[in-house]
């Protein structure tokens, strides 16, 4: 005979089993489902750094860049600021060397004058009335600073600038006036001008 009490016992037990195993079964695809997501988000997240570690490159890349470029314009700025001082460089030496032209006319128009005069009168004036210009005591003190300025292997460009000028000076007026160390050489840049200057012409005046 069998017992109802065991068979009730049995019959729960079976509904508990059937109920816990669907609760396994609900939370393995929970599970399975969760390990889908964690995966997934891993995958984002290792993609994530990676953007993350491109975007820090590329911004360390752009701040060089910029530092470079404002180091650049920096130069630039140098450059342009150095370019408008040399112009007035040169617009000096040319009315320096204008200027000079000036006081060799002047001073030859001194000495003729003095040509004039009595020797007598010659002789109590001096020679000292018609000096070089770095003689005289107008000019004397700054043609000091200039000479120290523009000395011997100071500053070759403004070197060759000055003899050049010089030496294509009305007659050579500008020669004297040169510091001492440029004035042999503006005679040389100023004879080879003329010879070129004659070479260039004989052919038109042969013609003729």
């Amino acid at each position: 005979m069998e017992d109802p009490k065991l068979l009730r016992e049995i019959a729960d037990l079976d509904a508990e089993l059937t109920t816990l195993r669907a609760d396994e079964a609900q939370r393995g695809s929970t599970l399975a489902s969760l390990e889908g997501q964690a995966a997934e988000l891993t995958a984002r997240i290792s993609e994530a750094r990676t953007a993350i570690a491109e975007h820090e490159q590329r911004l360390e890349q752009a701040h060089a860049e910029l530092a470079d470029a404002l180091r650049e314009d920096a130069f630039r700025q140098a450059q342009d600021a150095m370019d408008a001082t040399a112009g007035t460089v040169a617009d000096s030496i040319d009315r320096l060397l204008s200027a000079l032209e000036a006081y060799e006319v002047a001073r030859g128009a001194v000495t003729d004058a003095r040509s004039q005069l009595p020797p007598s009168v010659q002789a109590r004036l001096g020679a000292k009335d018609v000096p070089d210009p770095p003689m005289h005591d107008a000019v004397a003190e700054a043609w000091t600073r200039l000479v120290s300025a523009v000395g011997p292997n100071e500053d070759h460009e403004l070197d060759d600038q000055l003899v050049e000028a010089a030496a294509r000076s009305a007659m050579g007026h500008a020669i004297p006036a040169l510091p001492a160390h440029l004035r042999e050489l503006a005679r040389r840049r100023r004879e080879n001008y003329l010879s070129n200057l004659a070479r260039s012409t004989r052919p038109h005046e042969s013609g003729n």
